[in-house]
Order: structure tokens, then C-alpha cells, then sequence
């Protein structure tokens, strides 16, 4: 098994799903530049964190789907 960049860029999908889900539940600097209710509404609120687990689900059983898929 030789990694490349697509396996690469999968686990960093993988890292950025498990991110947006513990957004939801973590309050702080780091994991709060990742949400992506900050993206899309002007005045993001701890009540809208909520909208990153569903985002961060997809993105993390997508990329896991990947990397299941390329071995």
C-alpha cells in the first residue's frame, strides 16, 4: 500500500468532518474558525452550531466511504 494525495486528502476530510461535529458541543477559537454556520449566517449563535453536525456527518461518512473505496 503506497499513500498518496487522494488518501491524504481524504483523512483530512475525515479530520475536518470529526471537527464539525465536536463544533457543535465545543466552544473555543480553533474549532470555531472550522464551523460552517459561520460561513453561510451573518451573526452565527451557539443555537446555529447545531447546523454542523449534519454537515460534518456527510463529509465524515463521504470521506470515510472514500477511503474504504481506494483500498
Amino acid at each position: 500500500m503506497n499513500p498518496t494525495i487522494d488518501t491524504f486528502v481524504t483523512l483530512i476530510g475525515v479530520a475536518y468532518g470529526v471537527v464539525l461535529i465536536l463544533s457543535s458541543f465545543m466552544q473555543n477559537r480553533i474549532v470555531a474558525a472550522f464551523r460552517i454556520d459561520t460561513f453561510l449566517m451573518s451573526k452565527p449563535t451557539p443555537a446555529t452550531a447545531k447546523i454542523n453536525i449534519p454537515f460534518g456527518l456527510f463529509i465524515l461518512i463521504y470521506s470515510v466511504y472514500s477511503l474504504y473505496k481506494s483500498f
